[in-house]
């Protein structure tokens, strides 16, 4: 049988692919290209080489329209911390307090009127949802290469909260955009960027996504088609932290810097090795400016329980709103407000009490979006 004859057969065919793969493996093992996954191992994945000057998540540091609240539970919980968030971004950014009801609506107003806020300073909009954690289950804004601005809807699996899930859709009508579904299950709390294709989450994104055959390649793949991201960095969780966020230790104040927090080993020795890691990972990563310059800001203690965290801020248009515990670490407090005047001379650094909100394992970050310039 001639060698032409062979490949023609049908039953050598099989034959044929099945030793090519078994030779072609161990090579591409050899290479790196195949790795085994480690959970507690920082690694990162690229997707493609996109031109990032103006696409993708915009980073929050840079121009934003408005900054969505979610309000049903902090009207009810923390209204003090509601209203003084309210009061400090409402004359640099646009601000819209999201509720569930018309009576929770009308409760919203006459805390404003009560604490001096004029109530069309604010837009108080009704939109049935449960949690205030609205940075987690809201829309996630992407710019296209044609700069057209979409609104991302991810799939949020928090259990009985099927409203919430659905804020994406009514946010990305509230601001006439297109509404993308990317088909992965993730948090917005859990998805960084410092505005120029790179993204950063932990590796909760992946073990999220495992139950869904959403493999490596899969979720980078996503990353890259719909969030058009060129560079994914996932980093290890901290150990006993509860959400597995990566806005509990990681922001970014300018494509190029990317603030990380850090443990005092004495304090938390295994946290403190993770966090330096992660610090070294994104040290390693390219901007438009060169190499990444990471910044490093102390982490309270959680002895009790309460994971607090200087990264969960909110940026809005030259003013950022920092976490403080003051009936825990004042000194930190002092120490977080000082690195970010440092980072941001030109911006206007203010403390916000966060401990009620701590104490449900969120900050400041949780409870906000921020809604890019769409100029």
């Amino acid at each position: 049988m001639t060698a032409a004859k062979i490949f023609r057969s049908p039953w050598m065919l099989p034959i044929v692919v099945t030793a090519a793969i078994l030779l072609i493996i161990p090579i591409l093992i050899g290479h790196g290209i195949f790795k085994k996954f480690s959970p507690t191992t920082p690694q990162k994945i690229h997707y493609s080489n996109l031109d990032v000057d103006q696409v993708g998540m915009p980073g929050e540091f840079e121009s934003c329209d408005a900054i969505v609240l979610g309000c049903n539970e902090m009207v009810q919980y923390h209204p003090r911390t509601m209203l003084e968030i309210i009061s400090l971004l409402r004359d640099h950014v646009g601000v819209v307090a999201m509720v569930d009801t018309q009576a929770r609506r009308d409760q919203v107003i006459t805390c404003l009127v009560d604490a001096g806020i004029p109530p069309d300073s604010v837009d108080v909009v009704v939109q049935p949802t449960v949690g205030m954690w609205i940075r987690d289950y809201g829309p996630i804004f992407v710019r296209l290469r044609n700069g057209k601005m979409v609104a991302v809807r991810n799939d949020y699996l928090e259990p009985d909260r099927k409203e919430d899930n659905r804020a994406a859709n009514y946010l990305a009508g509230y601001y006439k955009l297109d509404l993308v579904r990317s088909g992965i299950a993730a948090v917005g709390g859990n998805l960084l960027s410092n505005g120029r294709g790179l993204i950063v989450s932990t590796t909760a994104l992946i073990s999220q996504n495992e139950p869904r055959h959403f493999d490596l390649k899969a979720i980078a793949g996503v990353l890259g088609d719909t969030f058009k991201t060129s560079n994914w960095v996932y980093l290890a969780m901290l150990h006993g932290e509860p959400t597995g966020h990566v806005d509990m230790f990681v922001t970014f104040t300018a494509p190029d810097t990317a603030v990380v927090g850090s443990y005092d080993p004495k304090e938390d020795a295994e946290n403190s090795a993770i966090l330096d890691e992660a610090a070294h990972v994104l040290a390693m990563q390219k901007s438009p400016h060169g190499e990444m310059k990471v910044v490093r800001i102390p982490m309270p203690p959680h002895r009790d329980g309460l994971w607090r965290s200087y990264t969960n801020v909110i940026f809005a248009n030259g003013i950022l709103l920092v976490p403080q515990y003051p009936d825990v670490s004042p000194e930190l407090d002092k120490t977080a407000l000082e690195v970010y005047a440092g980072l941001l001379p030109d911006w206007k650094i203010v403390g916000v009490d966060a401990r009620t909100l701590i104490a449900k394992m969120g900050a400041l970050h949780c409870v906000s979006i921020n809604v890019p310039a769409m100029d």
